[in-house]
C-alpha cells in the first residue's frame, strides 16, 4: 500500500492487500477478454490490476479524487481501463455502458464500501439489467442477508429482490486482516448471477416490489401491521384469509411465491 495514502472513513475505505483473496475473486468471476467489468471503489487498484489482466475492459468508478493518480500509477502497464471520478449512485449507467457495446458479457466486480453496499446493488439491479453477474466483497453480515432463506433472521426485502432476479451465494469468507486498515468485521465474497430467463411472472412487478418493501418496514411486526401503512386493514385481513395465511404471519415467513400470490391478489382486487 502507498504509505502516503490514508484510508478515508467517510468513503468506507479499507484497502485489500491479500493476493490469495484477489486470485480467488478472479477465479470465481470467470473472466475472459469478451467481458466488460464495472468496478466501484477501486481504491489503490489491487483488484483492478487483476481485472485488467483477465477482462476485456474495466470501467472504474472512484469517488475519492486523491486516489485517481495513485490508481493510474498502479495500472500503468495496462490500457484497457477507464477511471471515472464520480459517485456511481449519481451515474446514468445505461448511457455510460452503451459506449462499450462490443462486449457480450458485462459483470460487476467490486470490493464494495460497506456503508453503501445495498444502495449500489439496488441501483445496478434496477438500472442495469445488462449486468448479468455480480462478484462482490462485502461485510459478512450483509452477505448473509443477501443469501438468506425464509424464516431466518437474515431474510429480508433485499434477499427477495435478488431471489426474484437470480441466484446469490457466498463463495468464500475473507478475514479482516486481509485489509489495510483492518475493518471491525469479517467479510465475504458473494456471487450473484441473473437468471437467463424470466423465472417469475407477477401481474405487476412494480406492485410486487412495493408490497415486499412495505412488508419488511419493521421486522418484529406482523404482515398485517406493516401493510396497514399502505393498504386498508380489513382488506389485508381478507387477502390473507382468502390465500390461507395466518393473520399473525410475519414477512420473513413468506417465500417469493407467497409474495407474488399476494401481489396478484391485490392487482386483481384494486
Amino acid at each position: 500500500m502507498n504509505n502516503n495514502i490514508k484510508a478515508k472513513k467517510k468513503f468506507g475505505q479499507n484497502f485489500l492487500h491479500d493476493n490469495k483473496v484477489l486470485e480467488n475473486i478472479i477465479e470465481v468471476s470467470e473472466l475472459d477478454k469478451d467481458t466488460l467489468v464495472i468496478e466501484v471503489g477501486p481504491g489503490l487498484g489491487a483488484l483492478t490490476k487483476y481485472l485488467c489482466k483477465y477482462a476485456g475492459h474495466v470501467v472504474c468508478y472512484e469517488i475519492d479524487n486523491d486516489l485517481i493518480n495513485p490508481l493510474k500509477v498502479t495500472l500503468s502497464e495496462f490500457n484497457n481501463y477507464e477511471i471515472i471520478n464520480e459517485d456511481i449512485l449519481n451515474i446514468d449507467l445505461k448511457s455510460e455502458i452503451k459506449r462499450y457495446n462490443k462486449y457480450n458479457k458485462i459483470y460487476f466486480i467490486s470490493n464494495l464500501p460497506y456503508y453503501i453496499t445495498t444502495p449500489i446493488i439496488t441501483k445496478i439491479l434496477n438500472e442495469a439489467p445488462f449486468v448479468t453477474r455480480y462478484v462482490m466483497m462485502m461485510q459478512k453480515e450483509v452477505g448473509l442477508r443477501l443469501t438468506g432463506e425464509p424464516k431466518s433472521k437474515d431474510y429480508g426485502a433485499i434477499t427477495i429482490m435478488l431471489k426474484y432476479k437470480g441466484n446469490a451465494r457466498i463463495m468464500f469468507d475473507v478475514d479482516r486482516k486481509s485489509f489495510t486498515p483492518a475493518p471491525n468485521v469479517d467479510s465475504c465474497v458473494v456471487r450473484f448471477d441473473l437468471y437467463d430467463y424470466k423465472k417469475y411472472n407477477p401481474l405487476d412487478e412494480e406492485l410486487l416490489f412495493k408490497l415486499i418493501r412495505a412488508s419488511f418496514i419493521q421486522r418484529r411486526k406482523t404482515l398485517v401491521n406493516n401493510l396497514s401503512t399502505v393498504y386498508n386493514k380489513d382488506f389485508i385481513n381478507k387477502m390473507l384469509t382468502d390465500n390461507s395465511f395466518n393473520l399473525n404471519v410475519r414477512a420473513e415467513e413468506l417465500s417469493i411465491q407467497d409474495f407474488i400470490k399476494l401481489a396478484d391478489y391485490i392487482y386483481n382486487n384494486k
